[in-house]
């Protein structure tokens, strides 16, 4: 009834509470349940477990050999993984690889009609596996068009870019880490592959030509120390701190985005002519030579720096 007030509540009346069907999320609960999706989810590379096949007999049980799985027709990528994978297993589980929950067991796959692949050599496991890591190191990635004559002609491997990936992992080369190339032993590999090596690692293709070409007359003084700065590291032995696949987050904070800086260093400190040299030699002739007014932490870098990097021969 208008104008008539409601008598005061009783806020100790019990028939005044209700349980609410919502609720405020827990920011320290979310944390922790969500923290294993977190890592997961932000994993550039990561394999799906049911992405790979290894195929065995049915009369076959494990543990398997690396030989034994090379036999049964499987890639050589897949079998470094499930090995991988078993041996995880095997280690979580006391022992116990028959364990329902054992991951592993995800990628097996029986073959009782016997339409195995055929085995893959040992010798041709290694010229794939050589092939794979020369791409990681030249140029940081899987095999790409095209293939390098070292390549065909010192490895051996006549395959095309796509049947390296093909023969080496059924999962998308896309999906396997590279940074396994850092534990490699490289000072036990082939001297003819050592030299090629010297010809070019990922990472340096804009650091090298400070090797070979001096700041222009007149220069002012902080480019000329920039140059002086990019010819240490392009004249020293490379390093994994600068390759793509292992550089170092503190190479990023303390010089900035690297091959843009060089780029923008480049147009400034060289002429035009030298400019014209290195196109189609040291340059590749798809590259845009314009300045990125974005990228000008080379107005700041010096011999100075040095003292905040690291370097960790790679050879």
């Amino acid at each position: 009834m208008a104008g008539v007030l409601s008598p005061p509540l009783d806020l100790a009346d019990p028939d005044l509470s209700v349980n609410f069907t919502s609720a405020k999320v827990s920011a320290e609960f979310a944390a922790v349940a969500l923290q294993s999706f977190i890592q997961t989810g932000t994993t550039v590379h990561s394999i799906p477990l049911d992405s790979i096949e290894i195929f065995v007999p049915t009369d076959a049980e494990p543990p398997y050999t690396l030989r034994q799985l090379l036999g049964y027709g499987n890639r050589i990528g897949d079998i470094v993984f499930f090995m991988q994978i078993y041996e995880e297993d095997r280690v979580s589980h006391g022992g116990d690889t028959q364990d329902e929950s054992c991951r592993y067991i995800a990628m097996l796959k029986n073959d009782p009609a016997g339409t195995l692949r055929p085995p893959m050599s040992a010798d041709f496991a290694a010229k794939l596996v050589a092939s794979w890591a020369i791409y990681a190191m030249v140029r940081a990635g899987p095999p790409s068009y095209p293939v390098p004559k070292f390549i065909k002609e010192q490895i051996g491997m006549d395959l095309t870019h796509d049947e390296m990936c093909e023969q080496f992992t059924s999962t998308p080369p896309v999906n396997w880490s590279l940074e396994w190339v850092r534990s490699v032993d490289w000072t036990q590999i082939g001297q003819e592959t050592l030299s090629r090596f010297g010809l070019g690692v990922a990472g340096y293709r804009l650091i090298q030509p400070f090797k070979y070409y001096k700041p222009k007359s007149g220069s002012p003084p902080n480019i000329v120390e920039a140059c002086a700065l990019m010819e240490y590291i392009a004249t020293r032995a490379a390093v994994w701190e600068v390759h793509p696949v292992t550089r170092d987050p503190n190479l990023l904070n303390t010089l900035g985005n690297v091959n843009k800086n060089c780029l923008n260093l480049m147009l400034e400190a060289f002429t035009a002519e030298q400019m014209a040299e290195m196109s189609g030699r040291s340059l590749s002739k798809k590259l845009v030579l314009k300045h990125d007014e974005q990228h000008i932490n080379y107005r700041s870098w010096s011999k100075k720096l040095l003292d905040r990097l690291k370097f960790t021969d790679i050879f």
